[in-house]
């Protein structure tokens, strides 16, 4: 009988209590979450005597809807993490990194790079931690082999 999962090595599922994020190569924060989305646009390309897309060409690559979660921590704000700049620094901001981790076998999962700050939000509940919603902006993101 065939079995679909013969091919997938146990051991190896992605899950929160596996991973962690660091910015430029450091954890800064107990992380709650992160995600990203990436694309690459596909505009149709009409030729004129069809009524019908004749080609779809790649014309824009985006990586979108970019955030983190990190619990709040007393004395020690987003500015001092080095994830929000100040005010007076924020046309001079330098571009960050944040890897996604693996903590077993220490391997980069995904790579962001050119982040910066754009926005932030913070939450305050009876009874749970107090967290930091982080939008940020990135121009490219690399697979664990490097790959864009």
């Amino acid at each position: 009988m065939f079995n679909p999962n013969a091919g997938v090595t146990r051991g190896n599922v992605v899950h929160g209590a596996r991973c962690y994020f660091v910015l430029e190569g450091q954890p800064v924060a107990y992380g709650q979450g992160i995600s990203f989305s990436w694309s690459i646009a596909q505009t149709p390309l009409k030729a004129l005597g069809s009524l019908q897309t004749v080609e779809h060409v790649s014309t824009d690559y985006n990586i979108s809807n970019f955030s983190i979660e990190v619990v709040e921590l007393v004395k020690r704000s987003l500015i001092d993490l080095g994830i929000q700049p100040t005010l007076d620094a924020a046309l001079t901001v330098r571009e960050l990194t944040i890897e996604v981790k693996d903590n077993p076998s220490d391997i980069a999962m995904y790579v962001l790079e050119g982040v910066k700050f754009e926005s932030s939000n913070f939450s305050l509940r009876h009874g749970q931690p107090s967290m930091q919603g982080v939008n940020m902006v990135a121009r490219g993101l690399r697979d664990h082999a490097g790959r864009l």
